[in-house]
């Protein structure tokens, strides 16, 4: 037996048929709602993550530009037997501050020398707890307010 196109038209118009066409919409309206509030939190990350690169980037660039040290001891002169003068140049790029000077291993006396890129000084040191013998080896450290050190073994010969 066959059916007539009568009978068809009231299965695919029935109230059934409306009540999944309204779940689709209600399902889609949703997804729509849930990407746009995904793509707001997506935007949001994306910019505070950009301001992070930005701070994170700017630390390294005033790294960068307050220049590297290099201390470079050119000569030292022993004055007398309790003084020594030594002369420095800055070979770095950037503004470099002479803390401390040990002699031996022990804290001397001096005043601090601030030397400009590609500056040259000298420093004195005296008072490091014992008198200098002609001949004898020194061993001179610098270190400079960053921490940045610079030695060496120099003899005594008396000029």
């Amino acid at each position: 037996m066959r059916r007539s196109s009568k009978h068809l038209k009231p299965i695919l118009h029935s109230p059934r048929s409306k009540r999944g066409a309204s779940y689709i919409m209600s399902v889609m309206a949703m997804i729509m709602v849930t990407a746009s509030l995904a793509g707001a939190v997506m935007l949001w990350g994306m910019n505070v993550v950009g301001e992070s690169n930005v701070s994170f980037s700017s630390a390294l660039d005033a790294k960068y530009e307050r220049g590297e040290e290099n201390l470079v001891i050119e000569d030292v002169k022993f004055v007398n037997s309790t003084a020594i003068n030594v002369h420095l140049r800055n070979a770095g790029s950037g503004l470099l501050v002479v803390d401390k000077i040990y002699v031996n291993y022990n804290l001397a006396e001096s005043s601090r020398l601030t030397l400009d890129e590609q500056g040259h000084g000298t420093v004195t040191a005296t008072n490091f707890g014992f008198s200098l013998v002609q001949g004898e080896a020194y061993n001179i450290l610098l270190v400079t307010t960053r921490g940045t050190k610079a030695s060496g073994d120099y003899i005594n010969t008396g000029s």
